[in-house]
């Protein structure tokens, strides 16, 4: 049960700091035109790839009770936010800096989450 709840509130704590990049900094960022690196037009790529996995690894824990192959999960969540990121360039909406940003979010997973155990 701990590890459920360490689960759950490593997900809603991503989220929350989420949310408040997206409600604050970014508008504040865009009204007063400040240039920060691009952090305000990435970050949700980087958080993207960090929350789905603290979803994906919270949801199967708690309801389904699967022992998950990590490795796999990680790899899944790489292939589909470069895929979602890389299927709109045909609509020139792939931003160079979202794939930095995604390639970012994975280096901390791996690093800080330990997927590949």
């Amino acid at each position: 049960m701990k590890i459920e709840g360490n689960k759950f509130w490593r997900f809603l704590c991503l989220f929350i700091i989420f949310l408040l990049l997206r409600l604050l900094y970014r508008p504040w960022i865009y009204s007063n035109d400040y240039f920060d690196f691009h952090v305000a037009d990435s970050f949700p790529s980087f958080f993207a790839v960090v929350i789905q996995y603290s979803f994906f690894d919270f949801i199967v824990n708690k309801y389904f009770n699967a022992n998950i192959n990590k490795t796999a999960v990680f790899w899944g969540i790489a292939i589909a936010s470069y895929a979602y990121e890389l299927l709109g360039i045909p609509y020139n909406d792939c931003d160079l800096y979202d794939c930095v940003a995604i390639s970012l979010g994975l280096i901390v997973l791996y690093l800080f989450i330990k997927p590949l155990k």
